[in-house]
């Protein structure tokens, strides 16, 4: 009676310290969809979890099964934050277009630009470079790939998690639009037919920039400066600046006392915007067992069981700066990666705990906590790469035998250390119909998920996929993406979320 019951404390405890932990934000990436069944329906799975991916899902998953289960999940997930690429591959078009090594030529020699030119070197300046800056805005995704096997309450396995992010940084420091030997007021006189702009501007507040920044013109000695500067903020208009936002007139005032040299600042050449390239790899092996709680009312036997993993970690972190000026391709990036003094390697273990009930046979409600103690592994940037507890919480609902319908909700709200200002809660949904041909089994999935912790990023992404069984060999495919999309190329459309998995498992029933 005493172990009985000191069980039931314990699977009351976990389920307490799971509600503690989901309190608070947690510095972990975001949650994986490990496994193609799972990654169709949405990421659902914490309650609907039945095979030997339980381990990760919902180790509590095993008390409620005994056959002997072999798999191997392969899976990536992709997200564009902002419009990232957008940006990118605008600064990238202008470049080629207006080389800025020959526009800052052409200044220090004296020459003149045309104002479509002065344009195009705003939008990167006064409009793109700010954008790649903001929160959250990158690249960030994630790959798991690994072996997992389970039999009879028991489970291991080993899995690779890898979590990655493209961080950018703006240095809007170094904008001059002439290097600093040819900063003189007589600089600005570039534009070639600077005429009056007065009534000519779309917004109400380019007016009084234009003036604040012919008052620093005429005090450098610049011939001309009112209609000079009012060209500088028509053709920041046409580039799509909003001289109407403070910060972008902080930036056009920046650029026009630093190419003045009225303040100090680098040009152009100097410039040091790049981007941080952050990732965290963790190989986890996994030693898990679930059992039903042997409690002593009648109604709840069977109908509730705790599981848990003790994990090694073996973890991998890479951290670079990269600036652009120095990327010619991206094997180039891959290579600076794998230098081996931007890599560092740790050891750690963690803890994982969940809990599944089901108070009638089809439905099912569990709550699952990863990495409870926190693990850490150093790194080469500041501070740890750090994954505390992320805790979620699922319900699965059987319609019919062979017709299920779930829905999971993370209740940390992940901080990844890898891109700065990017928060994730996933809320997930799917469900799965399953048509019984013999020793031949089709399952067709589809699901939905969203990051609702992040209204720039709170878009639906859909999610489907099949599965095929034959006799003792399963075989699932996945894939998902986002109706949102973001330009690439002025022509090609880039979902910005996606996802891919396949799924391969051994299953005997005995």
């Amino acid at each position: 009676m005493g172990c009985k019951q000191g069980l039931s404390r314990l699977g009351a405890a976990a389920l307490a310290g799971a509600f503690v932990f989901a309190s608070a934000a947690a510095s972990a990436e975001e949650w994986s969809f490990v496994g193609a069944r799972y990654q169709a329906m949405g990421g659902a799975g914490v309650a609907v979890v039945d095979d030997d991916l339980a381990s990760y899902w919902n180790p509590a998953a095993l008390g409620f099964h005994d056959d002997l289960q072999v798999g191997v999940p392969f899976g990536f997930q992709a997200a564009v934050e902002e419009d990232i690429l957008t940006d990118v591959d605008r600064i990238a078009d202008l470049i080629d277009n207006a080389d800025p090594d020959q526009i800052l030529s052409d200044l220090q020699g004296g020459s003149l630009i045309n104002p479509d030119t002065l344009r195009d070197a705003l939008e990167v300046t006064a409009r793109r470079f700010p954008a790649l800056d903001n929160p959250g805005a990158g690249v960030i995704g994630n790959v798991n790939v690994g072996l997992a096997g389970r039999y009879r309450g028991f489970g291991i396995s080993a899995l690779g998690l890898g979590h990655y992010a493209a961080d950018p940084v703006s240095d809007l420091n170094n904008l001059a639009f002439a290097p600093a030997a040819a900063q003189s007021g007589a600089v600005i006189a570039f534009l070639a037919g600077a005429i009056d702009r007065t009534g000519q501007f779309n917004n109400g507040a380019s007016q009084g920039l234009a003036d604040s920044i012919a008052t620093i013109w005429t005090g450098q000695g610049t011939p001309l400066a009112q209609d000079r500067a009012e060209e500088f903020v028509f053709q920041a208009e046409r580039a799509g600046v909003d001289t109407g936002d403070s910060r972008a007139q902080t930036i056009l005032t920046r650029i026009a006392s630093q190419t003045s040299g009225a303040t100090a600042g680098g040009d152009l050449s100097q410039n040091e915007s790049g981007s941080f390239v952050r990732g965290g790899v963790t190989a986890e092996v996994a030693f898990s067992y679930g059992h039903t709680l042997p409690l002593p009312i009648d109604l709840l036997k069977d109908k509730i069981s705790l599981g848990g993993n003790l994990k090694y970690m073996h973890g991998v972190t890479y951290f670079e700066f990269i600036q652009y000026t120095d990327i010619d391709k991206v094997s180039d990036v891959l290579d600076e990666l794998g230098e081996s003094n931007n890599v560092r390697e740790d050891d750690n273990v963690g803890i994982d705990l969940g809990l599944l009930v089901k108070p009638v046979d089809f439905v099912r409600v569990g709550i699952v906590g990863r990495n409870l103690n926190g693990p850490s592994f150093s790194r080469k940037g500041p501070g740890a790469y750090k994954l505390d507890p992320q805790v979620r919480l699922g319900a699965a609902v059987n319609v019919l035998p062979n017709w299920v319908i779930a829905a999971d909700v993370d209740l940390t709200e992940n901080e990844t250390d890898n891109l700065d200002g990017f928060e994730s809660r996933l809320i997930s949904a799917g469900t799965e119909f399953k048509l019984p041909m013999g020793p031949v089994s089709l399952a067709l999935r589809a699901g939905l998920y969203s990051n609702i912790a992040d209204s720039a990023d709170g878009a639906v992404a859909l999610t489907g996929g099949l599965g095929l069984r034959v006799w003792d060999i399963e075989f699932d495919l996945a894939g998902g993406a986002s109706p949102d999309t973001t330009d690439i190329d002025d022509s090609d459309d880039f979902p910005t979320r996606a996802n891919v998995s396949v799924n391969f498992r051994y299953t005997k029933t005995f």
